[in-house]
């Protein structure tokens, strides 16, 4: 999971903003012609480690890391990408098969998403990656689900959790 408490209420507070700047334009949308395109988002992230270890008396961590997700959308409701997550901090976890300490030294985890827009907001997300670190890469899955509103300029604001 990607998201902390203080992260989530910045983002709805930043929704709820940008939700009221574009009811307050009263104007008509017009039906485009759908263009592939490629879109970028660099964020931060808090991402969650539900297994640290005991040595370090924690059992569940929350890591600051940088988003940096890429993804072109070839059809109106289909998008490829590659998102990225990169955590600043070492940390150790304990493995789920026999309990044994793993540490992470500054990890990153590239993963190849498909992205399926639901709806002019919504956005559900799947793919497969690795997580990558000098001790050990391990595979991954992510998913997730996305809200995103646009503000002006083709600029978006982005709710993310995956």
């Amino acid at each position: 999971m990607k998201i902390s408490i203080a992260t989530a209420l910045i983002s709805l507070s930043m929704f709820f903003a940008a939700d009221t700047i574009i009811a307050q334009e009263h104007h008509e949308e017009k039906e485009e012609a759908f263009v592939p395109h490629s879109s970028f988002a660099l964020m931060l992230i808090h991402a969650h480690a539900l297994s640290g270890s005991e040595a370090v008396s924690k059992k569940n961590l929350v890591l600051p890391a940088w988003g940096i997700d890429y993804n072109y959308r070839f059809k109106s409701k289909w998008s490829i990408g590659l998102h990225t997550d990169i955590i600043l901090e070492s940390f150790e976890v304990a493995s789920s098969k026999d309990g044994k300490v793993i540490e992470r030294n500054y990890p990153i985890a590239p993963a190849l998403m498909a992205g399926y827009k639901l709806n002019r907001h919504w956005t559900f997300l799947g793919g497969v990656g690795g997580e990558l670190a000098r001790e050990e890469t391990f595979f991954l899955t992510r998913f997730g689900i996305e809200y995103g509103v646009e503000i002006r300029n083709n600029w978006e604001i982005i709710g993310s959790l995956s």
